[in-house]
């Protein structure tokens, strides 16, 4: 019964946004017993000491603290990068897929030497301000600090000490890290590589009582005498041993931050412009343009708020909210702000640099420098989702105006090319489109949905005289459309050459932009072979491989990376967690010769 309340709680309130909503009184009393699993996140990433010109890479994991296993709960994560005073380095919404994510970040010349924190939570998390914290140690070797000390370095990690700033987080581990270095291992075909050569990586272990079936993260990179050493199995494998559940009641006052169930969360509020009060029943009409556009309808509650879940793939950067029907100047739509969780609680370490370091700075500044100016002959290439066309499989008329003599606007371009479509007097001056359905015998007067680059458009009087010589392409859609409990005849798909200008949209139309989620990328993988073993482009790499989610399926598996023009001691790390929850950390060094 308990579980069905929940699963009941969760259904009412699934269309609810990241930032906090108002539970009303009836709705709290049901709640009062009722336990929510709470979350943790962990990051793993390549290096807690970097350069400006590198790249900081960093896979999440996120467990249901109940089972002890990834959650499946939160499909967004937010992973931020803070300095001193909560000046934000970056910010970034991590689509989760059964409880993983990653994305990277190119470290700018304008970040200053010092120390940075590292955050990470979801949704859920920001209920008890619990979230993932670790240090991140920054060298900027053409911008002078001033808070920099020139002395030996001393560098506590955070991590180690507790992974939440609320102390959710504090059972320690049962697991005995001589057991962990002793079951499994990381084997290689030498401990002694030359330039450009191939390294195979086979990961094993023989304790039957190990299951090393998970997800992974790999990092190769070079080590340099001021590294800051990996974490040991202990300081991350408490991740998985919080608090099983927050309970509704015990939240402060009305407000709750609900968990992203079915993917982003978006939340607005429509007030009146003549009292500037919250109203109610009124339909928006939500579109985020692009070459796969989103479209949606929702409804204000009570307190003049809607709810929009981003659930599928989309293009754009920009939302454009706007009341349906009547009287839209009348309100003011307003898309509400993300809000991060409190970080004014984050103690930040003395960064020092001692001046024996000067050489080796300069030396791996050097080798960032060569592979930024080579970047185009090794990008990373970005992952393509594939998705539903909002009029998926739906029967379209599709007019290509290239093919057919151009008339100077959109009404005249209707009227003589494109069928089906008629455009009927409603008032003064005031015009509105008709689709003829299927069935040639009814009319049934029901307005069609009219897109503009995946705009909806309200206004067909203004869309008539558009420049029919902008315009690429319109595509007719005759089926009937519902849109929450709107219903639609027919649609209008109208593709500019050059795109639609804000600054041309009716004014009750609210643009705002969007928090959008990072794109996943397949990161650059060096190959060499006999052809190209002798290639003239540098190879500066210092960082040779990373691999964000390196699955294992059996009692085995196996790695192959090529090193670089660069020698010296490089260091392999494989770091994750199998699907039982057991935290898995390992490291292994090997030489790379002239």
């Amino acid at each position: 019964m308990r579980n069905k309340i929940l699963i009941l709680l969760f259904t009412a309130i699934i269309n609810a946004s990241f930032s906090q909503i108002s539970i009303d009184d009836s709705s709290k009393q049901v709640a009062q017993d009722i336990s929510i699993p709470q979350e943790s996140v962990f990051v793993s990433f390549n290096s807690n000491l970097l350069l400006t010109g590198e790249y900081f890479y960093y896979s999440v994991y996120c467990f249901n603290n109940n089972s002890k296993q990834l959650s499946e709960i939160s499909k967004v994560a937010y992973v931020e990068l803070i300095g001193k005073n909560e000046a934000t380095i970056f910010k970034h919404k991590i689509n989760l897929e059964k409880g993983k994510g990653y994305s990277d970040f190119f470290i700018p010349v304008n970040v200053t030497s010092g120390n940075y924190k590292l955050i990470a939570y979801t949704s859920l998390m920001m209920n008890t301000n619990s979230m993932f914290v670790a240090d991140i140690n920054i060298i900027n070797p053409y911008k002078t600090n001033k808070e920099t000390y020139i002395k030996p370095i001393k560098i506590t990690d955070s991590v180690s000490r507790e992974f939440f700033e609320n102390k959710l987080i504090n059972t320690e581990s049962t697991l005995k890290e001589d057991k962990i270095e002793d079951s499994v291992q990381l084997s290689l075909n030498s401990n002694t590589f030359k330039k450009r050569e191939k390294v195979s990586v086979l990961v094993n272990t023989e304790d039957e009582n190990i299951n090393l079936k998970g997800v992974y993260s790999i990092s190769v990179r070079k080590k340099v005498k001021f590294n800051i050493p990996q974490k040991k199995l202990n300081e991350f494998s408490n991740v998985i041993n919080g608090n099983n559940f927050i309970k509704i009641s015990n939240l402060s006052g009305n407000k709750v931050s609900l968990p992203e169930l079915r993917g982003e969360l978006y939340s607005g509020v429509v007030n009146s412009k003549s009292n500037n009060l919250p109203v109610n029943n009124l339909k928006i009409a939500i579109s985020i343009p692009g070459d796969e556009y989103f479209f949606k309808i929702v409804e204000t509650n009570k307190n003049g708020e809607f709810f929009v879940n981003l659930d599928d793939f989309y293009t754009g950067d920009k939302m454009y909210l706007q009341v349906l029907g009547f009287d839209k100047d009348a309100y003011d739509v307003k898309l509400l702000n993300y809000q991060s969780v409190n970080q004014s609680n984050l103690q930040f370490n003395d960064f020092q640099i001692n001046p024996v370091w000067k050489d080796e700075i300069l030396e791996q500044s050097i080798h960032n420098q060569i592979e930024s100016a080579y970047f185009k002959f090794k990008p990373d290439s970005l992952l393509l989702y594939k998705t539903e066309k909002l009029f998926q499989n739906k029967q379209v008329e599709s007019y290509n105006l290239d093919n057919y003599t151009r008339f100077p606007t959109l009404k005249e371009t209707i009227n003589e090319i494109v069928k089906n479509i008629s455009i009927k007097k409603v008032g003064n001056d005031e015009y509105v489109f008709a689709i003829q359905a299927f069935n040639f015998g009814t009319n049934t007067g029901v307005k069609p949905l009219v897109f503009v680059d995946g705009i909806m458009i309200q206004n067909s009087t203004k869309l008539l005289n558009f420049n029919a010589y902008d315009i690429e392409k319109i595509n007719v859609y005759r089926d009937r459309f519902v849109f929450g409990l709107e219903v639609f005849q027919g649609a209008i798909e109208i593709k500019t050459i050059k795109g639609i200008d804000d600054l041309s949209l009716d004014s009750f139309v609210n643009v705002s932009e969007i928090f959008k989620p990072q794109i996943k990328k397949k990161y650059f993988y060096q190959i060499y072979n006999s052809e190209t073993i002798n290639s003239r482009i540098p190879d500066d790499r210092q960082q040779l491989l990373w691999i964000p989610q390196f699955s294992i399926i059996d009692k085995q598996a196996k790695f192959d990376f090529y090193t670089s023009d660069v020698n010296g001691e490089f260091e392999i790390v494989l770091k994750g967690f199998t699907e039982d929850g057991l935290p898995i950390l390992l490291n292994k060094t090997f030489l790379v010769d002239e």
